[in-house]
């Protein structure tokens, strides 16, 4: 038998010709001959570059980053290479979490770290190297064959008639100067940005001037570097225009360069004329005046042999349309030029000559992308000027339907890269038109505490300047000290100097400020939004508006009230009157968005060029805009603060300190249709208040680093809730429709990215701050246990059992058990409550100190002169005390007993303060119950008079009296674990299941009532009511199932009183609690989601609210997991119910099939609202699904 014929390659025995051998050129050659098949005859490679092999002082300082966090990284690339390992003994900075990419204020405040998760099992998100030494490591790879021939610049070319490639080589310089001509059959152009290849065969394609100049040069010391630049790289913002860019070398050298925008281009320097260096240094340290030492050290320690001044230039890539005509393909800066210190270069060098070398060695080629080009905002119809206001579309009116994908991908079914690139213009267009957009109104005033609404009107809050941005009007006529930041929202203490500089997420954007310049261009789009711009020399029609999603990460920014008029974004640039409405978005139609064609391979990778040169004004303006500050405010004020309305009020609070709190009333203004950011407001206050007091002694850093923390926790509760993705669009899905792979479709959308890179990011900074005892670190850490962590394609779950065909077996089996356990997995990738517990401890401490303060019993921290202190404070202060230990201890009640972990805060400690020894001797030292409810166990009198429908501010109180009742079931559930946890048993059990009884039965004569009540008349009930009552409702029922699970438990193990035990078990006691919580927990998931028969045009259930949150009641809810663990119960409840009916029947007066739709029905409403929680939690997303998946089974 004949053998196969063997494989060709069209490159098999022919000649590349690689001009440059710089990082793409070398990553090229090196690549082709790993991945080059043994097979077959290889190709003969020759390589010129035309520089020499020493490498100049002025260029050895040259560093680049090495990305590790995701495909386009250089990292991975090099290890593809085998590279990496010598590239990392090479790495100045970046190993072992040993420095990272930082955003420096003009003092040195960290106002952002970059530190991604690696890939692949990367042992680094991100290192600095060298360029020498990054070159040098290429080179050592390279083949004898295919040494470098030094010297020998390519300057044109030209296609044979054979179609092989004549290229025109010069060697040497000057009278040295050789010409000759090489043949080659492919001709690989990396010769960089200045490419004479590309002036040859593209002589319209370019550098074009960024307006911006680099002035630097590498500072050498005798020991190490000052700190933190002896690690870390990155940024220093001035405030003032201009940037200074700082990277290690090695151990005792680092390299600066101060960026700024400029209109005409420097001559190039010539280092041997010493005052032209001295002016380069001279004009640095005039420019970076505003930054403090050791910048001016640094800069005095600069080598003069190293100075530059670089002419910013960049260019966008192009599509090979000229391929079939000459055999030419221009890789790394030669056909996308970046800037040295654009921060991506080097990466996308290696990743082209990578890739370059993987299409030839495969064999394989494609044809250009032949998709329709991508309008932008400017040209879309979902951006439409409205009576002189911009309204951005969201992008489910785009997404859809705006673009196509290219006939490649959808002949193959492939995901096409321009569903990607429309995702960039999205976010690019929202981000534009709001940093275009005119400041808000400051805030009206405060809505009256009136209680006139009828009740059947619904609560309408008036927005306060979008969602108040924690303003208050008594903060700001407060008299405080300097160094307070309770009246502003996010802004650090002590924060240096009056200009906002880099003012983090939350500052408005002057209209005069809207943009800057970009020396980066995006690989698919270049959106030119023209706007306004505040320096007169700044080239029209150029805007970086595509930025990097990292960009929204910022670490502890300060943040100012941006609806304080005095501290308005007209800090942020020279004062314009001009309205964004008269130049921004009003240019000519010729400079509306344009589609640049490239490859795929570089589609994704130009967004990560940052540019030094207009970081100031890009990252001032884009970043810090009202999009992010105002969206994450608001969510937190309609959401936390809200709840917080409710559930934490003076008349409720245990703690109340004699003669601190006068009078019992409840505030109405927080009750209204508006309400302030009272607990932030408090919380800020209290701790400037025992500062004051000497009762806490925080250092500069201590106080910089507890306002980062809170800050940061605010805004990753905030992004817990879906904005304009996929995610927040999708609808419950109807019987028929499976919600299998929503996991996949949203985890890299917009929101997402922003959630989980700010999650991380307040996750360490409370680690940082672990050791602080501060009243906003320990609001901080009790916020940060309400929010749930954002899973990662590592927490997803196998996807081996998503898509299980249920007709592949006669009839799948429902098992309980292993549902239980499936769910119980599910839940436990929360992990452990340790912030909860954390900020509990923390609580505890401060107001162990306090009252020790305020009784004048002195210790290690406090002396005679605390107590008089304390006496100074105002009454608010001294009641936040109360507030705030409540809060805690309310929190880690129901977080101890749900998670089955010991109370932080023992009875002992959290008695009610108006409980005396006698009294408490009688309950074994247990929380005294009728202090709590302020009320009889056994003859309430609270609601004899109080049934709906009732005046709003009735409602409103006996809500708000439920709180503390929750409560303390669940500390009674606490009580009865304890017990069973140490082998209790007889009498000691039946006390405390008596008493957690007692405890239902009042509730469900009195509240229980007044809710089931709420629930019949749900339509006319007050949007805040509403959302007050479904929550409580739904926790206390969760309880009240965890409590029947206990005395189950009890009954089946004989563990209780004989007596006591049958009596429960004759009277079906267990079952009947069960079967009540469940069938409520189902009418609360029915009412709080929306109809499945609303179209998308119907009001949304809680429209006076953040559109995140106003889609459905349910969504108010603040702490989540509360909430699943609750339907989930429920529906197992239900589930069990329509199993029996299967495997038993029929019982005496019953229709089987009508029992069995019930529970099927409300099962899925249960589901549904697990499904419609998981527009902000991954968690209950996947339990609806596994919930669903295990009802299709009863089903079949």
């Amino acid at each position: 038998m004949d053998s196969e014929p063997r494989q060709q390659h069209f490159l098999e025995g022919k000649t590349i010709i690689v001009a440059g051998a710089g990082i793409a050129g070398s990553a090229f050659v090196i690549a082709l001959r790993k991945l080059w098949n043994p097979k077959l005859k290889e190709p003969t490679i020759i390589l010129y570059d035309r520089d020499s092999p020493d490498v100049t002082a002025q260029r050895e300082g040259y560093t680049v980053s090495l990305a590790g966090y995701d495909t386009s990284g250089g990292l991975l690339a090099l290890r593809k290479l085998d590279l990496l390992d010598e590239i990392l003994d090479n790495a100045v900075a970046g190993l072992d979490d040993d420095g990272a990419f930082k955003i420096w204020g003009p003092a040195w405040n960290e106002f952002a770290s970059f530190r991604h998760k690696p890939i692949d099992g990367l042992p680094s998100s991100s290192v600095r190297i060298a360029r020498k030494d990054l070159r040098q490591v290429l080179h050592n790879n390279l083949r004898p064959s295919d040494a470098v021939q030094w010297n020998s610049r390519c300057v044109s070319a030209r296609r044979l008639e054979d179609g092989r490639v004549c290229v025109q080589v010069a060697k040497g310089y000057n009278e040295n100067e050789m010409v000759s001509e090489e043949i080659g059959d492919v001709l690989i152009a990396a010769d960089g940005a200045n490419s004479k290849l590309r002036t040859n065969l593209r002589p319209e394609d370019g550098l074009e001037f960024a307006g911006a100049i680099l002035r630097g040069g590498i500072s050498r010391f005798d020991g190490p570097p000052p700190t933190p630049i002896n690690k870390d790289w990155g940024f220093m913002l001035s405030g003032t225009g201009a940037s200074c860019f700082f990277s290690p070398v090695d151990k005792n050298s680092v390299v600066w360069g101060v960026g700024h925008l400029e209109a005409d281009q420097v001559p190039r320097l010539d280092l041997n004329d010493e005052e032209m260096v001295q002016q380069v240094i001279g004009t640095g340290l005039q420019l970076g005046k505003e930054l403090q030492e050791p910048f001016r050290t640094i800069v005095h320690h600069t080598d003069p042999k190293t100075v530059f001044a670089i002419n910013a230039h960049d260019k966008k890539p192009f599509h090979h349309e000229e391929i079939d005509t000459i055999a030419v393909v221009f890789i790394g800066d030669s056909n996308h030029a970046v800037s040295p210190f654009a921060g991506f270069g080097a990466n996308l060098a290696l990743c082209d000559g990578l890739d370059l070398a993987q299409q030839l060695c495969n064999g394989q080629s494609k044809r250009g992308c032949d998709a329709p080009p991508l309008l932008g905002p400017a040209s879309s119809a979902g951006n439409n000027r409205v009576n002189g206001d911009y309204s951005v579309s969201s992008p489910a009116s785009a997404s859809e339907g705006d673009h196509k994908s290219c006939s490649y991908c959808a002949k193959t079914n492939k995901t096409c890269t321009m569903n990607w690139a429309w995702s960039q213009i999205q976010a690019a267009s929202i981000l534009s038109a709001v940093a275009a957009a005119p400041p808000p109104p400051p805030p009206p005033r405060q809505a009256s505490g009136s209680f006139g609404e009828s009740a059947d009107a619904r609560v309408k809050r008036e927005r306060l300047g979008s969602a108040q941005a924690f303003d208050d009007k008594s903060v700001s006529s407060m008299p405080r000290q300097a160094n307070t930041a309770a009246p502003y929202v996010f802004q650090q203490p002590d924060a240096p100097g009056s200009r906002s500089g880099f003012s983090g997420l939350h500052t408005v954007a002057h209209p005069s400020v809207v943009a800057g310049p970009s020396t980066s261009t995006s690989a698919v789009v270049q959106a030119n939004y023209s706007t306004g711009y505040a320096h007169p020399t700044h080239p029209q029609g150029r805007s970086a508006n595509h930025l990097p999603l990292s960009m929204y990460t910022m670490q502890g920014s300060r943040m100012p009230n941006q609806y304080n008029n005095t501290l308005a974004g007209s800090q942020l640039g020279p004062t314009n009157s001009q309205s964004p409405a008269d130049d921004a978005w009003s240019r000519d139609e010729s400079t509306r968005i344009k589609r640049r064609r490239t490859t795929s391979t570089w589609a994704g990778r130009r967004t990560h060029s940052l540019s030094p040169f207009s970081v100031d004004q890009t990252m001032m303006t884009n970043s810090n805009n009202q999009f992010i500050s105002t969206n994450l405010l608001q969510i937190y004020h309609d959401v936390l603060e809200h709840n917080l309305s409710c559930w934490l009020t003076e008349v409720t609070c245990p703690y109340r300190a004699p003669g601190y709190i006068t009078g019992g009333n409840y505030a109405p203004t927080e009750w209204g249709s508006s309400w302030s950011n009272r607990i932030y407001r408090r919380t800020i206050n209290l701790d400037h208040a025992i500062s004051t007091s000497k009762l806490t002694r925080l250092t500069h850093s201590e106080n910089q680093a507890s306002a980062k923390a809170l800050q940061l926790s605010i805004m990753a509760f905030a992004t817990q809730w879906a904005q304009g993705s996929r995610r927040q669009r999708q609808s419950f899905p109807a019987d028929d429709e499976t919600p299998e792979d929503i996991l996949d479709d949203i985890t890299e959308e917009f929101d997402r990215n922003i959630q989980r890179n700010i999650w991380e990011q307040a996750k360490r900074a409370l680690q940082d701050v672990a050791d602080i005892e501060s009243y906003r670190v320990a609001t901080a850490e009790l916020i940060f246990g309400l929010t749930q962590k954002p899973w990662t394609h590592d927490d997803e779950p196998d996807r081996t059992t998503r898509n299980h065909n249920p007709l592949s077996t006669p009839r799948p089996e429902f098992d309980m058990k292993s549902l239980n356990a499936e769910l119980g997995d599910i839940i436990s990738r929360d992990g452990l409550p340790v912030f909860m517990e954390r900020a509990a401890r923390k609580m505890h401490a401060l107001k162990f100190r306090f009252d020790s303060g305020r009784r004048g019993v002195t210790g290690p921290l406090t002396s005679p002169k605390n107590s008089d202190a304390l006496s100074m404070m105002n009454p608010e202060d001294r009641g936040t005390v109360g507030l705030l230990y409540w809060l805690a201890v309310m929190l880690d009640t129901v977080s101890s007993s749900m998670s089955e972990r010991p109370v932080v805060v023992a009875d002992a400690d959290s008695q009610h303060d108006d409980a005396d020894d006698d009294l408490d001797a009688t309950t074994n030292g247990r929380w005294n119950v009728p202090l709590f409810i302020q009320d009889s166990l056994e003859q309430p009198h609270m609601y004899h008079a109080v049934h709906w429908p009732c005046s709003y501010e009735s409602a409103a109180e006996a809500v708000t009296k439920s709180a503390p009742v929750k409560v303390l079931l669940f500390r009674h559930i606490s009580y009865l674990q304890n017990i069973l946890r140490r082998g209790g048993r007889g009498k000691r059990v039946e006390e405390t299941i008596a008493n957690t009884t007692s405890l239902y039965r009042y509730w469900n004569m009195t509240h229980g009532a007044f809710f089931k009540e709420l629930l019949r008349d749900y339509e006319s009930v007050p949007g805040r009511l509403q959302s007050w009552f479904v929550c409580i409702s739904a926790h206390w029922n969760l309880g009240a199932l965890m409590l029947a699970d206990l005395i189950e438990y009890v009954d089946e193990n004989e563990i209780g009183e004989t007596d006591a035990s049958y009596g429960r078990l004759s009277s079906k006691m267990v079952t009947k609690m069960r079967e009540s919580s469940a069938k409520e927990l189902s009418e609360l998931a029915r009412v709080s989601t929306p109809s499945q028969n609303l179209t998308s045009l119907a009001a949304p259930q809680m429209s006076h609210f953040h559109h995140a949150v106003s889609e459905a009641t349910i969504l108010t809810e603040p702490w989540t997991i509360l909430l699943i663990r609750a339907f989930a119960k429920a529906t197992m409840v239900f589930l069990q119910e329509a199993k029996d009916y299967l495997e038993y029947g029929p019982t005496a007066s019953t229709n089987p099939s009508s029992d069995f739709q019930e529970s099927m029905h409300r099962a899925q409403d249960c589901i549904k609202g697990l499904w419609i929680l998981g527009k902000k939690s991954d968690m209950a997303r996947k339990s609806a699904d596994t919930l669903a998946a295990a009802m299709r089974k009863l089903r079949l």
